[in-house]
């Protein structure tokens, strides 16, 4: 990767940023897995999917009111945005509390739909943490705009210990998901308190219709990319939910998080940073293209041997940390991790296309895999089970990359073959390093454990014997601060 990152556009905000950003994630997925392991081998798989079909009808119903407001302001050019807040405030509000009349009012309906009775129980108090959501203060959108995740990571990570130990205690009492949704709603509450005590600023309710509508008229793509973002990839959940099981849902589901963790939250850690820094840029299209490349190499160096990794160790994983009674996600995690890695690529798209004004290519991105999702998936579901539906989940990844590699050609002026370098390399590198470790893992935790830092060693040595012989570059141009 030749001079990677040293056209990305770093000042001491985004350098800041980044860390901050790095730590949240880091620390926000560490505390995820001890909960998730935790929790694996108190509850039964049934009462992650029942967890998963409440969420699935609450995120229908958001989707429909998602307005982009935030998205909108992190693109303003504007520095200052107070004078928004008051009416993003009152908007949010007020969807918050038409999503929970409505999911309670069909709570029972849904119940049946998905014959979980737990369902009519709990989708209320789902409801119910999502309103305490869209009511947190609307200036912690600054953390995000400005690149502060100083006081994001704080926001966000007294409300996910709290959520964790809440639903660790709730698990003694309760062997279902009432113990999942008492987490969620213990988060959210926390997150909620936590808004206003980081920050200054006084909301008051009150809509500016001028500051709405210009808000909507960059927001309505990104709406319409919620929709179909929705299909894609809450489909799957839906499809399971409805077709198979609850306890099906629940090996999908964890299977999922577990295979896309390392890829979207490395990915997800530098877009934070570089959706802000896009949009500082977006009138120079030249700087925009060369820090997209740089950006997406660096994303593959790390994103890739995380995938790769993932299905060369799934099955000991899996056995060893959650149980035996496991076992059925480890395919489709394998399957799933291959959509993770297509995953972070779009993500990182989606970056620029937002900071750069331009969020319908995101939209069309996402129409097509939903599109693909749909013929897709009954036909693999009714032959592989819910392996099926991964295979499906990843082809419909897959779909999206002629178009965006299109949008960006057409946006910035991007040839795909610039990425090619960038893209091999780590490529190359990650299968050797997977299959060296498939040869090696044993079923136990020490190897494990080794096999995880022999893997990384392979995966760095065989990257810096590239740099040596084929001159592929990863670290001479790294920002000295």
């Amino acid at each position: 990767m030749n001079k990677l990152i040293s056209k990305i556009p770093f000042d001491k905000d985004i350098i800041s940023g980044g860390f901050w950003s790095a730590a949240l994630n880091a620390t926000d997925r560490i505390v995820w897995l001890i909960r998730t392991v935790v929790l694996a081998r108190l509850l039964a798989p049934d009462a992650f999917g029942t967890m998963g079909l409440c969420l699935i009808c609450l995120d229908s119903m958001r989707k429909i009111v998602y307005f982009g407001l935030d998205e909108a302001l992190i693109g303003n050019k504007d520095d200052n945005i107070d004078k928004y807040l008051d009416t993003v405030w009152t908007v949010k509000i007020i969807r918050g509390g038409f999503v929970l009349i409505v999911v309670t009012l069909l709570a029972s309906r849904a119940s049946r739909f998905f014959s979980e009775p737990l369902v009519s129980q709990l989708l209320p108090l789902v409801g119910l943490a999502y309103f305490l959501h869209d009511s947190i203060n609307p200036s912690v959108i600054y953390f995000r705009k400005n690149i502060k995740f100083r006081k994001q990571f704080l926001y966000v990570m007294v409300g996910s210990v709290v959520g964790i130990v809440v639903a660790i205690f709730l698990a003694f009492e309760f062997d279902n998901a009432s113990a999942l949704v008492g987490g969620l709603l213990s988060r959210r509450a926390s997150q909620l308190v936590m808004s206003f005590l980081i920050t200054d600023y006084s909301p008051s309710f009150g809509i500016n219709s001028n500051l709405l509508k210009s808000l909507l008229s960059y927001g309505r793509w990104i709406h319409a990319t919620a929709i179909v973002s929705f299909l894609a990839n809450s489909g799957d959940d839906l499809f399971i939910g409805w077709l198979l099981t609850s306890a099906a849902l629940g090996y999908y589901r964890v299977g999922f998080q577990l295979s896309n963790a390392p890829a979207t939250e490395l990915s997800q850690t530098i877009n934070n940073v570089m959706f802000p820094a896009f949009s500082r840029i977006q009138d120079d299209l030249d700087k925009v293209r060369e820090s997209f490349i740089d950006t997406l190499g660096l994303i593959s160096v790390l994103v890739m041997p995380a995938s790769f990794g993932i299905i060369s160790i799934a099955p000991e994983f899996t056995i060893l940390v959650f149980g035996e009674q496991w076992e059925s996600m480890i395919v489709p995690m394998q399957i799933l991790a291959i959509s993770g890695l297509f995953r972070s690529i779009a993500k990182t798209s989606s970056s620029v296309f937002r900071g750069i004004g331009k969020p319908n290519w995101g939209f069309h991105m996402n129409l097509v895999r939903t599109v693909v999702i749909a013929i897709s998936i009954y036909p693999l579901t009714n032959s592989f089970g819910i392996s099926g539906v991964a295979i499906s989940i990843t082809s419909g990844m897959i779909s999206t990359l002629p178009f965006q590699f299109y949008g960006l050609q057409e946006s910035i002026g991007l040839e795909v073959g610039q990425l090619l370098p960038d893209l091999l390399f780590p490529l190359i590198s990650s299968i050797t390093m997977a299959t060296i470790v498939l040869i090696i893992v044993q079923p136990t935790y020490i190897s494990v454990i080794f096999s995880i830092f022999a893997g990384a060693i392979i995966y760095i040595s065989l990257l810096f014997v590239s740099s040596r012989i084929l001159g592929y570059s990863l670290f001479s141009n790294l920002p000295n601060g």
